[in-house]
């Protein structure tokens, strides 16, 4: 895997001064900002990646930044797409599994201060200089990087003259199916993907902001009046992804989009 993580949801979260739906040009400051500058695995690839011991460390601290970094998308996605639904089943796929998208961050959330935080911080991967500092520390430290937090930090919501509250950010609705398609192609996640899939995957994004619905559209990514549907067998062919794609894509550009 070559991934390249975004960790500054790490400070968006501990952040009682910025909501990013009230500041959206404000820049929170990165967790881990080695991983956001280069491409790193966060499994072993060969038995020469168990050795020496920081290497192997290095790619565990990867992985479980990798696992929140991913969750945290879902965590404002969902509430995001329920704020348009208007199918009263998408509504409930949207609320089902939007609360179990938290559940994850805040357990994955968790386990990723265990990489900051001494005895396994700080530390330094010697095959490529990637650095996962102790966030309890100088330069760092204070409650924007402390490990010991799992609850979001009040902020202002909604408006600044209203009382701040702990709450899910971002969760604004434009260009949520876009963004969420962005995030995931920024991290690497699908690298190695065919130029059909990232074809498809645009149209969805760019479908489910205009309010086109599932049945019309096609595995070319353009507007049919046949109504085929988006299915595992439509994905057929793009590789590891495509099951969670599929889903991933159901909720994107789906009925709750509808009028």
């Amino acid at each position: 895997m070559q991934l390249t993580l975004d960790t500054s949801w790490w400070t968006r979260y501990r952040s009682s001064d910025h909501n990013p739906d009230l500041d959206p040009n404000f820049k929170f400051p990165q967790a881990v900002p080695g991983l956001s500058k280069g491409k790193f695995t966060a499994i072993p690839r060969t038995d020469a990646d168990l050795s020496p011991d920081a290497h192997i460390q290095a790619i565990a601290n990867t992985a479980a930044f990798h696992m929140p970094t991913i969750e945290q998308g879902g965590n404002s996605r969902y509430p995001s797409m329920a704020q348009r639904a208007t199918s009263a089943e998408v509504l409930r796929i949207l609320i089902s599994i939007g609360p179990t998208e938290t559940m994850h961050f805040q357990t994955w959330s968790d386990k990723a201060g265990a990489a900051v935080s001494p005895p396994l911080a700080p530390l330094t991967d010697p095959t490529n200089g990637l650095t996962f500092p102790n966030l309890n520390s100088p330069p760092f430290g204070g409650e924007t990087f402390t490990t010991n937090l799992i609850m979001p930090e009040p902020c202002a919501f909604l408006s600044r003259k209203l009382p701040r509250c702990s709450i899910i950010r971002p969760t604004k609705t434009g260009g949520v199916a876009m963004g969420a398609l962005a995030f995931l192609t920024a991290m690497g996640l699908f690298i190695g993907q065919s130029a059909q899939f990232f074809e498809l995957m645009r149209d969805l994004a760019a479908a489910g902001g205009r309010g086109q619905t599932m049945g019309r559209l096609t595995t070319a990514g353009s507007s049919s009046q046949s109504g085929a549907r988006l299915s595992h067998r439509n994905l057929r062919g793009f590789g590891p992804f495509s099951n969670a794609v599929s889903l991933k894509t159901v909720l994107l550009s789906p009925r709750c989009h509808q009028a």
